[in-house]
């Protein structure tokens, strides 16, 4: 009966931190030097996963740009969700194509979106940067309701 008991105890402690972490990819970092951007912008990643097809295809109509070249950007360049929104959204923010902003993420991946962003003249505290913030959250809110209207619980 104590073992139960003492099985049943570690469940409970247990169970918030596994609820916690499925709200955000405790994996991802996204590094963009304000940590309510990286929390907004892991929590996007994971509402991404959840529902990847779609968050393909609204990129793809949202971006104007190919389902081949999406697919490319994760298969090939082996980029996270949000590696991919992040970039499509500073190629346009930044007028540059997107395969400049992939080379720069290629050599940059480790130092971070915030380090990208400047590599692009996209200075933190900025109207652009805060328009990116703005962008990330409108796009973590969509994804979110979407997976809610398909009965994910949250």
């Amino acid at each position: 009966m104590k073992r139960t008991i003492l099985v049943f105890s570690a469940f409970l402690l247990v169970l918030p931190i596994t609820s916690f972490a499925q709200l955000i990819d405790l994996s991802y970092n996204a590094n963009t030097g304000d940590a309510e951007f990286d929390l907004t912008l892991g929590n996007l990643n994971v509402e991404a996963k959840a529902d990847l097809d779609n968050f393909k295809a609204d990129l793809s109509i949202s971006y104007e740009i190919s389902q081949t070249k999406i697919e490319f950007l994760f298969d090939v360049v082996q980029m996270e969700p949000v590696d991919v929104f992040m970039t499509l959204e500073l190629s346009t923010l930044s007028n540059r194509p997107v395969e400049e902003v992939v080379e720069i993420y290629k050599v940059n991946r480790d130092k971070g979106w915030g380090y990208i962003a400047k590599e692009l003249d996209i200075k933190l505290g900025s109207e652009d940067f805060k328009s990116l913030k703005g962008r990330s959250s409108e796009k973590y809110k969509k994804a979110r309701n979407r997976g809610k209207s398909k009965g994910q619980k949250k």
